[in-house]
């Protein structure tokens, strides 16, 4: 089968692989239809870091099942079947799988990506595409679910504020939650301006220009300088972390979602911390829950022009090109022509 694979350094070409099969019980087959990729495919040379691995890259996609073993017949999977799949793979034996926080699994699995003809999941890793639902949108499964799990943390109540710090597509969506939920105020704080127009189109009240000096002071006068209930410090640059400090009001809540700052250190000043009762928190992955929740609310939430252009899979170099770009919270490639 035709694949892209993702070196070390990066670099991206496309490769003849075996095509996988159904070995164990719980193995379904999926002919791929879509992927939809965003920054973190664009990652490596990370140590630890499953993202920047090499290998095929993708991790949000959508296809048909081919094929499948007798125990995902079982757990109710058949031939023909719509799905979308996490490439993570929780245990379900440890104490946390068995309290239903997967994304604290001791020995958490991932497998390989999705930008290829065809990928072998367990079913445990799967969730059936709720009818309505475009092949491409399906993709969006897995990415709505970080945002699901890390807008529960928040305890955002009616009447709220809170601002994001970085417009990508789980900021986005977690600004229009919060919207949602009844925040009074919403913020978000980003480079692209094109991103800033799609931001005020889904819910967001302020969008702010990272690049003006004078942002943190816009934030302020936002709030009448009391702060932000809630700040989700989703940027590369943890020294953003110490804006926010700054920003959040007290007995406040700042939530930490983007690994990308992996291994980086900050210094900031944990008396501010203690003396205005702020709390930190942090949002990995989520749990098998939060998929089956994500694909229920999905089709509710009116996210097609968070994807805002789309490749053919022979056109993927060009896909990832345009992703550098900063311009685009997702961006789709069909696998298969029409």
């Amino acid at each position: 089968m035709r694949a892209l694979w993702k070196s070390e350094s990066g670099s991206l070409v496309f490769r003849n692989l075996k095509e996988p099969e159904v070995i164990a019980p719980d193995d379904v087959k999926i002919k791929v239809l879509y992927n939809t990729i965003s920054e973190t495919d664009l990652r490596f040379r990370r140590e630890n870091d499953f993202y920047s691995r090499a290998g095929i890259p993708g991790y949000e996609m959508s296809g048909i099942i081919a094929d499948l073993g007798e125990q995902a017949v079982k757990d109710g999977f058949e031939i023909g079947q719509r799905v979308s799949s996490t490439p993570f793979l929780f245990c379900g034996k440890c104490e946390f799988c068995k309290r239903n926080k997967h994304n604290c699994c001791i020995s958490l699995q991932v497998d390989s990506g999705s930008l290829c003809e065809y990928v072998v999941r367990k079913s445990s890793q799967l969730v059936i595409a709720p009818d309505g639902l475009t092949d491409k949108m399906i993709c969006l499964i897995e990415p709505l679910a970080v945002s699901l799990e890390a807008v529960s943390k928040l305890d955002l109540t009616f009447g709220q504020s809170l601002c994001v710090m970085s417009g990508s597509f789980e900021g986005l969506v977690m600004a229009k939650l919060a919207s949602r939920l009844g925040a009074l105020h919403v913020s978000v704080v980003e480079a692209s301006e094109v991103i800033r127009d799609l931001a005020k189109r889904n819910g967001v009240n302020h969008a702010i220009d990272s690049r003006d000096l004078d942002h943190v002071n816009q934030l302020h006068q936002l709030t009448d300088f009391n702060g932000f209930d809630a700040i989700v410090e989703n940027t590369v640059d943890l020294t953003y972390l110490n804006h926010a400090i700054d920003l959040v009001a007290k007995g406040g809540k700042i939530l930490l979602t983007n690994s990308s700052g992996f291994g980086k250190m900050v210094s900031t000043n944990s008396f501010n911390l203690i003396i205005n009762n702020i709390s930190i928190d942090t949002a990995f992955l989520y749990s098998r829950q939060t998929m089956n929740l994500s694909a229920k609310i999905l089709p509710t939430l009116h996210l097609e022009e968070f994807i805002m252009k789309e490749f053919d899979f022979s056109e993927s170099l060009r896909a990832f090109e345009a992703l550098k770009s900063g311009n685009y919270p997702r961006i789709a490639i069909k696998m298969r022509r029409s």
